[in-house]
C-alpha cells in the first residue's frame, strides 16, 4: 500500500534528525508547510520544494545558515518571513509562480545572491536595500506587475541578465545604462 505525503510531512519526522543532510528535495508533492524542526537541518546546503502547496516557510528557517540554493517555485507564497533575509550564504533564489506582493525590507542582507527569479508574481515595488546585492547577476521579474523600472535596479551594478518582460511598463529609463554588465536584456 503506497502511502502520501500530504500536508506536512507527519511520517518523516525522523527526516530532520539527518543533520548531516546537505541536499533536501520534495518537490511536486502535496505539502501545505515546512515544518519548524527544518531548523535542525544545519548543514543543509540546498532545498527543493516546488510544486507544492506551501503558502509561507517558518521563520525560524534561518537555521539553515548553510543554505546555498533554495528552489521554491509554483507554491502559493504570499510573503517571506525576516527570518528568511538570515540565510546570508544563499546565492541563488528560485521563487517564480508564487503570489508574492512584496519582499522584506531588508532583503538586500542576502549579499552573496548571483541569481534571483520571481516571474510570475505580483511584484510592483522592490525594496530600496536590493542595492546591496552587489554579487546578483541574474534578475528575472518578468509577469510582475511593474509599470516602471525600479529605480534601485540601476544600482545592482554586475547585473547581467534583466528580464521584465510581461510587465506594464510605460517606459525605459536612461538610468538603464548605468548598467555596465548587462548583456541580456527582456523588456517585451
Amino acid at each position: 500500500m503506497c502511502t502520501t505525503v500530504s500536508d506536512s510531512l507527519p511520517d518523516f519526522q525522523q527526516l530532520f534528525s539527518c543533520q548531516a543532510l546537505r541536499k533536501l528535495s520534495m518537490a511536486d508533492n502535496d505539502l501545505s508547510n515546512l515544518p519548524t524542526t527544518i531548523s535542525s537541518l544545519v548543514n543543509l546546503k540546498e532545498l527543493d520544494v516546488s510544486k507544492n502547496g506551501i503558502q509561507e516557510f517558518p521563520d525560524n528557517i534561518k537555521g539553515c545558515k548553510c543554505l546555498s540554493v533554495v528552489e521554491a517555485s509554483v507554491n502559493p507564497i504570499t510573503k517571506l518571513p525576516d527570518g528568511f533575509t538570515h540565510l546570508l550564504n544563499l546565492t541563488q533564489l528560485f521563487l517564480n509562480d508564487a503570489f508574492l506582493d512584496c519582499l522584506p525590507t531588508n532583503f538586500g542582507k542576502l549579499s552573496k545572491l548571483r541569481i534571483l527569479e520571481l516571474r510570475e508574481n505580483h511584484l510592483k515595488t522592490l525594496p530600496k536595500s536590493l542595492h546591496k546585492l552587489a554579487q546578483l547577476e541574474r534578475l528575472d521579474l518578468g509577469s510582475n506587475e511593474f509599470s516602471e523600472l525600479p529605480d534601485v535596479l540601476e544600482q545592482i551594478q554586475h547585473l547581467k541578465e534583466l528580464w521584465m518582460d510581461n510587465n506594464s511598463l510605460q517606459r525605459i529609463p536612461g538610468s538603464i545604462g548605468r548598467l555596465k554588465h548587462l548583456t541580456y536584456l527582456d523588456l517585451s
